[in-house]
Formats: C-alpha cells, structure tokens, sequence
C-alpha cells in the first residue's frame, strides 16, 4: 500500500513530496509503535512549491501528481525507483482516476481561486479535467486535451476542480429499459424496481477503487 503527503501552509510547511510503502500484513496490538516498519520510497522537501497530491496505480507503476511543480512524478512499484517525470505545463494537478481499460488517465485541475487547500500550491490557472494517455504500460503519458470548467460570479472565476472518480455503469437493454418506462406510468417505481430485480437487468453502478 502507498501513502503520500504533500506541503502544507505556506509559513509551516510550504514544500513537501513524500511517498511511502505500507505492508499490507504483520500488524498486531502487541507490536512496538510505528512497527512493521514503512519504507520511503521518495521524498523532497528541499525543492520549493513542491506538494504530493493525487495518486493512482497505473500498469505496474504509481503516478503521484505534484500540485505545486505541475507534473506527474512515476514510480516503478516492483524496484520503488523513480523512472519518469510527466510535465504538465502549469496545470495543477489535484486528484486522479483512471479509464476502467487503463488507457486514460483523469486528473482534476485547481482554479485561480482555490477553495480549499493552501492557495500557493493549490491556485491554478485553469479549472477542468485534464485527459492523459497512456503510453508504454504506464510508464509514461501524453496530455490528450483539457476540458475547462467555468463558474464566473460577479466577474471572478470561482470554478475550483478537486474531487474526481470513474464509474462504471452496465446499460440497461433497451427492452427492458422500455418496459421499465412503461411501468414508471402506469404501476409506480417501486414496480418498476421489482421487474428490474426479477429480469436482473438493473443499472449496476460501481466505484472505481
């Protein structure tokens, strides 16, 4: 399991990218504090405006967005090594969720006006959803295009993108998806629920982990 922590206020703790390496198994009440013990796979706090953010598994590798210094740092998960670097031209990247393929990378991007967050890692420049493909089993990333956001109040833009996730949605066939319509009108939806369930074609709708 990986772990990262990112910067906090500007006067406490304005630069910090850390990623660590939890064991899935070995805990126990009678263990001594901070036992088993967690690698660290990365960290910088030496560099400014630097703040680990969004992280997903992408392929056999980790892709750790870094809010302050826009771009993706890549993690080998088999050797822990660091093995890219994905430039994202002064986006700011925040959360990240894949394609259910694995061909497309989501991130979230921070507007001018962060809503939450300390604003001199989290303001950005662009609002939206940024769309990556990926390139050689995740190793690396091509900027597909971004989709921007706009939510302007009294001439300020206040659009702010964070949180972000990939559902995946079963379609309902058409027939019954006609059927259940037809039921909407006339028998009520708690009918309507209950042919779905005796057909088992109701909509399935899962998050992505």
């Amino acid at each position: 399991m990986y772990i990262n922590s990112g910067a906090g206020s500007q006067s406490e703790n304005p630069s910090e990218f850390d990623v660590y390496q939890f064991p899935l198994s070995g805990y126990s009440r009678s263990n001594l504090p901070n036992q088993p013990g967690i690698t660290t796979i990365f960290s910088d706090d030496k560099t400014p405006m630097r703040d680990s953010h969004g992280m997903i598994a992408v392929g056999e590798y980790l892709w750790v967005a870094d809010r302050g210094l826009n771009l993706i740092e890549v993690f080998d998960v088999t050797s822990n090594n660091r093995v890219n670097t994905i430039d994202l031209i002064g986006e700011t990247p925040d959360l990240i969720d894949i394609s259910p393929d694995g061909n497309q990378v989501y991130i979230s991007l921070r507007g001018p006006n962060p809503l939450s967050g300390s604003a001199h890692v989290a303001a950005g420049t662009t609002p939206g959803l940024m769309v990556i493909d990926v390139l050689e089993g995740g190793k690396t990333g091509l900027i597909k295009g971004v989709i921007p956001i706009s939510n302007i109040d009294r001439g300020i833009e206040r659009a702010d993108g964070h949180g972000i996730r990939v559902r995946q949605m079963q379609r309902v066939p058409e027939s019954i998806s006609t059927l259940s319509l037809l039921a909407l009108g006339s028998l009520g939806a708690g009918s309507v629920l209950q042919r779905q369930q005796k057909q088992k074609s109701a909509i399935s709708v899962t998050d992505k982990v």
